[in-house]
């Protein structure tokens, strides 16, 4: 573990105090799961989407009786001009996950199990 990293195989983790190692044990979950490399491109996950003490760069801020606030809980995909990048994306200032804008058009990574 590097200053409170720790990557699993592709997933990368954020906790708190020192992980311990003990050999032969199986660890439900490390810390806070940020998000997973693949070709060496990072994908932020739901949960550091939704964390509150993360600070983003890139922001989409809904207001919650908004058509994209309620496409975006739905897991739907719709057009939005921002650049391209990954976004926090928050309802009424509330952190409530992530999304990846390419081509102006905003791609979901709300978990499908929350989706209404």
């Amino acid at each position: 573990p590097i200053n409170n990293l720790y990557i699993d195989k592709v997933n990368l983790y954020y906790f708190k105090n020192n992980i311990i190692s003990i050999k032969n044990t199986n660890y439900l979950k490390y810390g806070l799961y940020l998000g997973s490399f693949n070709k060496n491109i990072f994908t932020p996950s739901h949960h550091l989407g939704s964390c509150f003490s993360c600070e983003w760069k890139n922001i989409v801020n809904f207001d919650s009786n908004s058509k994209e606030a309620s496409d975006y809980i739905k897991g739907l995909s719709f057009n939005l001009d921002y650049p391209n990048g990954y976004y926090q994306v928050r309802i009424d200032n509330m952190p409530i996950g992530t999304c990846k804008i390419a081509n102006k058009v905003l791609k979901n990574y709300y978990p499908k199990k929350l989706r209404k």
